[in-house]
């Protein structure tokens, strides 16, 4: 009886049926109102410039927009922008998910930076020239701060130190570990060895890579 007083009020409302959907097209329901004043209870599918298709008990009308009220018909346009939006906002999320790859990475010796090259200690100059060459920069330095009148920092920490190291070389901090082996050794020497050993690492090339590569506005070759 109730589905046929319902379908009576579609036929007084102009509404023509297009088949039955199924659960998942089950919506709010909202009060449509013909413009005679007659009123049902449907939920709302989709709209155009022309009607509007409900839903009702599990099947779908077509309403032709010229015969309801204009509030209907501004809650049909409604409607309609919303559920454009709702579409639009789920596209957006599905295209998301395309762009994330679930393909597992490969191992990080895979990916890495291979071969590596190995260092070449021939090309190091020697230690005496290391050192004339260090004096030489702490009387310039020194000479300039005594003519600014202004004294030298005290030696640094090794704490300090090796991590001014790592950044300066290798373009890194240092590993907890490497700070540990480093503050807990007890060479004499073990500022100048940290040196020689980080100036023929992979770190090193790849820094002063970098900093040429800044230098020299590096894209994709040098022309």
């Amino acid at each position: 009886m109730k589905l046929f007083i319902q379908l009576l009020l579609c036929l007084l409302l102009g509404i023509f049926s297009i088949g039955y959907a199924g659960d998942e097209d089950s919506l709010k329901l909202y009060d449509w109102t013909s413009s005679a004043g007659k009123v049902i209870q449907a939920g709302f599918v989709s709209s155009t410039d022309e009607a509007v298709t409900i839903i009702m008990d599990g099947r779908t009308f077509v309403v032709q927009l010229n015969g309801l009220s204009p509030e209907s018909r501004a809650m049909a346009a409604r409607l309609n922008k919303r559920q454009k939006g709702k579409g639009r906002k789920t596209a957006r999320k599905e295209k998301k998910k395309a762009l994330v790859s679930t393909t597992p990475l490969p191992d990080l010796p895979t990916i890495g930076n291979a071969p590596k090259v190995p260092p070449n200690t021939l090309l190091r100059v020697s230690a005496g020239d290391v050192s004339k060459a260090a004096n030489w920069i702490d009387q310039y330095i020194g000479a300039g701060l005594a003519k600014a009148g202004r004294k030298s920092n005290p030696p640094s920490g090794d704490n300090v130190f090796v991590r001014r190291i790592y950044l300066d070389i290798a373009g890194r901090i240092p590993t907890s570990d490497e700070v540990t082996a480093f503050v807990e050794s007890t060479n004499p020497g073990k500022r100048s060895a940290l040196i020689d050993a980080l100036i023929v690492s992979d770190g090193y090339r790849s820094h002063l890579f970098n900093w040429l590569g800044d230098l020299l506005r590096y894209k994709q070759g040098f022309k």
